[in-house]
């Protein structure tokens, strides 16, 4: 729902760009927002449409048109398909997607994974760990162009045991990626702190800074690809651990081959992106749970992709300590 509002300009305005002055008070959220308003014919000034560039004087009345916040309403379960690899009463290990994102968000209100979730289970049994009430049986997340295994919890103590042993780092997950260049080393380890990007919020990158947490990764070689006339060469590696796309560590390990949000450059410098390719390998299921007391442990094997194919780092494998939360 939308309204109109008023603001008169004060003494201290005077010959101030309109979308400047609209953003500088307030009135709209940024610069380049106000400038839409104004090119959508949404803001007048003294009673006419305007150009964005129109200076301010004192004393003129500017309508604008701002949209209402509307209250969410409560989470719908959603028929997404879900490639669940095991499950009991507890828990659930699923295979995510490309392109499916984990809970709602400013962009993205429904078609989530918790949304999945709740349409599999019900919203009342799912845990409920995170402090929000749309992100029902999540315990950790991948990025939405990541595909690849993750956990997710059907009561909270089985959410608060598996956000404990992974911030313990008892839960082993290990991640396939492709990177730019030939790794003469078999084996190593990556040991430097990471944190939001300065300029790009939505990056993670690494630096030393009081906000920037540790973050080890140990990786394996697992082939080595020459360099062509276009690129030089590739590494294939099996890393424990968060390999982040792009880390800007070239002297540790090249950058990883990045997903769209993370580069915006072909998968494969002069060839087409490619998904993963590969059949899924058979689980292996845990012979006690949570649901008998009987402790040990389960692993779940998602699919390993042909070595060229794979553009993006993602977990496929998972080990996670099955025992009685109750």
């Amino acid at each position: 729902m939308s309204r109109m509002l008023s603001y008169v300009a004060a003494p201290d305005d005077a010959g101030q760009r309109l979308d400047a002055l609209l953003a500088a008070r307030g009135l709209y959220p940024s610069r380049s927002a106000a400038a839409r308003a104004v090119d959508d014919g949404l803001v007048f000034v003294n009673g006419a449409e305007v150009a964005k560039k129109h200076p301010v004087a004192p004393g003129d009345t500017i309508v604008y048109q701002v949209e209402e916040p509307v209250e969410p309403g409560p989470l719908r379960g959603q028929p997404i398909d879900l490639d669940i690899r095991f499950e009991d009463e507890d828990l659930i290990v699923l295979s995510k997607q490309v392109g499916l994102v984990c809970h709602p968000s400013v962009d993205h209100d429904d078609g989530t994974l918790v949304n999945a979730l709740i349409y599999h289970c019900g919203a009342e049994n799912l845990c409920n760990v995170q402090g929000e009430d749309d992100r029902l049986g999540i315990v950790h997340r991948l990025d939405r162009d990541t595909s690849g295994l993750m956990l997710a919890a059907k009561n909270d103590e089985t959410g608060y045991a598996l956000m404990s042993d992974i911030r313990d780092r008892a839960v082993d997950r290990r991640y396939l990626a492709l990177v730019h260049g030939v790794i003469a080393h078999d084996t190593g380890m990556i040991d430097a702190p990471i944190a939001r990007a300065e300029k790009e919020r939505t990056r993670m990158a690494v630096r030393d800074t009081p906000s920037a947490r540790e973050a080890i990764t140990t990786f394996r070689v697992l082939e080595r690809f020459e360099h062509g006339a276009r690129d030089d060469g590739y590494t294939l590696i099996d890393c424990k651990g968060r390999p982040r796309p792009r880390p800007p560590v070239p002297a540790l390990v090249p950058a990883v081959v990045p997903a769209s949000r993370h580069g915006g450059e072909p998968a494969l410098r002069g060839q087409p992106a490619r998904r993963p390719a590969g059949s899924a390998r058979r689980p292996r299921l845990p012979q006690h749970g949570p649901h008998d007391g009987g402790g040990g442990s389960a692993s779940v094997a998602g699919r390993r992709p042909e070595a060229a194919a794979v553009a993006y780092p993602f977990p496929y494998t998972l080990m996670f300590c099955m025992r009685d939360c109750r």
